[in-house]
């Protein structure tokens, strides 16, 4: 058979997909495309590829588009999973553009592409009356199909640009292959100079505004940072926490679920989950005095296994589900845990100050944390920085002191006394008033919830109370992470944003303790301010953290994973046993045994033949459906005898299905009728 030309430019199948195997670091895999296909322009035959062929090899590509997806979601996480998932899809549709290119026609009927249609096709072809032939006709017109060449060439830049190469030349590669391809289809009435200069002006202006994206992208990402702040999403800073002190209005933090916890039988769940602690304070942001971490060595090979604290009793232990953001990640964990597991990470370390972090986890993380009474990560304090008080609250704090004589009491009574002092003349509020004298500027935040509101949330009493302690001559710290509160089913509880809690460390017997003066009806006031909606999200958000059970592998669902592909393949292969039963009975009625391929041997074969016999030729790119309507007034075929034959072609030749014994039988015999009248009819050539 001829081959007839592509309809992309010569060797822009080819650069593309040496392009791509360069980019993603197998540039002998696309060199190897690439001269699979542009050395197929120098053959001179094709192969004849019925629809139903196109289809199957669509149907592959798409099966195993599938399967890749669900193979690198399941592995990776979500981003990882897009940028390597998309990669890979020029190798995946590779079989469909060589049977393009390789096959008998320049474009791919729609039908191909869409179950849709092609159900409706097949129901069409079960009719059996001539009204639908027209539709079966205009279907196989050349002009009614896809050139895949085009969107593959466009999935092949797709898939480069997914590697994220953010060199100039990269760009330039880009540009010089959109252009070759933009080329043949430009406009033949516009001057090559005009259209050289437009496309200039959009290279141009395409290569400053992806630059002018980079500054776009920071100023979406401050306000969605600050979007999200106001729901109450907290990204803990290890080094410094910025309280609300100071600020005027409400305080109001989401109701979204941040963790779920776990625990073994009817144990109780730890009331208090650390995230970090502080020891320096600065107007209304607490610091700490050292950055240093300590390194932990994993316990396993996989490294999902960590001892903080060796050869300490762990009597109790509980399971924290959370996600994870990219980098380093701030473990919220319960006072006196030593060893951490099922945490996969390619590090771990903490802080002096008890703070956990780990570097390249998984987005998704159900770790189980084991805890007891004993030694703390937490170094023992310095005076110079866990008994520091600033300047600015010496006075507010002194008198206080001096108001509850905490001078020359026990440790023990001054905890006493400052419990007593928050829990029975203060009052917890999501509501800050602003100052009532107005241009006084000499009481600090503080000093005015101390001396004059006596209203104020959790950062308030914490910060308070860490510098009464250290008034009093004890060693204290500021702590923050989540109150946990709300049970739910089971052993299971429920940790929300607006569970996130402000709280003291203080020095005694030798060890830190948890010391927190908020009134205990703090909780209650955030849970009042509860959306009518909550019920709803957290069925969605229920259904979000199986689901990534079930994705990391933190669930048993994947070992039933396999038993369930069991009837799946069961399916696929009664689809297909299906499938032959209904082709093979069409293959083999009156076949020749020299026959190639189905419809080869139609009878209307014949009928064509007669015509252009009879001096009306058909173009080598006219369809059938086309040709006749042409031709047929001056060859003596009406429209009622031509078309229910091409019909019965058509079927006979493409549709899987085939026809029926009876159906080929009529195709014979009206065929043949018409060629004996054609030859009756015929001048007599002695």
């Amino acid at each position: 058979m001829d081959n007839t030309t592509r309809n992309t430019p010569p060797l822009l199948m080819g650069a593309v997909l040496v392009f791509w195997g360069w980019q993603i670091g197998y540039l002998v895999l696309g060199l190897s495309a690439a001269i699979v296909l542009e050395g197929g322009r120098a053959l001179r035959w094709r192969w004849e590829l019925a629809e139903v062929d196109y289809r199957r090899i669509w149907d592959l590509c798409v099966i195993v588009t599938g399967i890749l997806f669900l193979f690198f979601y399941g592995s990776e996480d979500w981003t990882r999973t897009a940028f390597t998932f998309a990669k890979w899809l020029p190798l995946v549709f590779l079989p469909m553009v060589m049977a393009q290119w390789f096959g008998s026609r320049e474009r791919v009927p729609y039908g191909v592409y869409s179950w849709l249609l092609r159900r409706q096709q097949r129901q069409q072809a079960r009719l059996g009356y001539p009204g639908h032939a027209s539709a079966l006709i205009r279907d196989d017109h050349p002009e009614r199909g896809l050139n895949f060449s085009y969107p593959y060439f466009a999935l092949c830049l797709l898939a480069t640009a997914s590697i994220n190469t953010k060199q100039s030349w990269f760009y330039a590669g880009f540009c010089s292959l959109c252009i070759m391809a933009l080329w043949q289809v430009r406009p033949r009435r516009l001057p090559v100079l005009t259209w050289g200069l437009a496309v200039s002006v959009m290279v141009v202006a395409g290569y400053h505004g992806h630059r002018q994206l980079t500054f776009l992208q920071a100023m979406a990402e401050r306000t969605v940072s600050k979007w999200i702040t106001n729901l109450g999403r907290r990204d803990p800073d290890a080094n410094e926490s910025h309280t609300s002190m100071g600020q005027i209005g409400r305080i109001k933090l989401s109701g979204r679920v941040i963790l779920r916890l776990e625990t073994d039988g009817p144990t109780a769940a730890p009331t208090l989950l650390r995230e970090a602690s502080y020891q320096l304070l600065r107007n209304t942001t607490w610091r700490v005095a050292r950055r240093d971490y300590v390194p932990v060595n994993p316990d396993s090979d996989t490294n999902d296994f960590w001892t903080l604290i060796p050869n300490q009793p762990t009597p109790s232990s509980v399971k924290i589900a959370r996600y994870l953001n990219r980098g380093n990640n701030v473990l919220p964990l319960p006072a006196g845990t030593a060893q951490i597991a099922n945490m996969a990470s390619a590090t771990m370390e903490y802080s002096p100050l008890g703070v956990v972090r780990v570097d390249q986890a998984p987005r998704f993380v159900n770790y189980r944390a084991y805890y007891g009474p004993g030694e703390l990560l937490d170094s023992p304090p310095k005076p110079e920085d866990d008994l520091q008080i600033p300047d600015a609250e010496k006075a507010a704090l002194a008198q206080i002191a001096d108001r509850l004589q905490l001078e020359g009491k026990s440790p023990k009574e001054i905890l006493a006394a400052i419990r007593g002092f928050f829990q029975n003349e203060f009052q917890y509020s999501l509501w800050q008033k602003p100052p009532a004298e107005k241009g006084n500027d000499s009481l600090t935040p503080l000093g005015r919830f101390l001396l004059k509101t006596r209203s104020g949330h959790c950062e308030f009493f914490a910060s308070a109370t860490v510098l009464l302690l250290r008034q009093a001559g004890l060693p204290a710290r500021y702590a923050t992470g989540y109150a946990v509160d709300e049970r739910g089913r089971g052993n299971s509880y429920v940790v929300r944003a607006r569970h996130a809690h402000a709280w003291c460390l203080v020095h005694v017997n030798g060890r830190w303790e948890d010391f927190d003066t908020t009134p205990a009806s703090w909780n209650n006031l955030e849970n009042e301010q509860a959306s009518l909606f909550e019920s709803l999200t957290d069925f969605g958000s229920w259904l979000w953290y199986q689901f990534n059970r079930w994705r990391y592998g933190q669930s048993n669902f994947r070992q039933y994973l396999p038993w369930l592909l069991i009837p799946l393949a069961l399916l696929l292969a009664w689809r297909v046993i299906r499938h032959k039963q209904r082709v093979q009975p069409a293959m083999a009625i009156e076949a020749s045994a020299d026959s190639p391929r189905l419809g080869i041997d139609s009878e209307f074969y014949l009928m064509e033949r007669r015509i252009i016999e009879m001096g009306f030729p058909r173009s080598p790119d006219e369809a059938l459906g086309v040709w006749l309507p042409r031709v047929g007034p001056a060859a003596g075929l009406g429209r009622e005898t031509w078309e229910p034959l091409l019909f019965l072609h058509y079927r006979y030749r493409f549709d899987p299905a085939g026809i029926a014994p009876a159906e080929r039988q009529e195709l014979q015999q009206r065929v043949q009728a018409w060629l004996e009248r054609k030859e009756e009819s015929a001048p007599s050539r002695s």
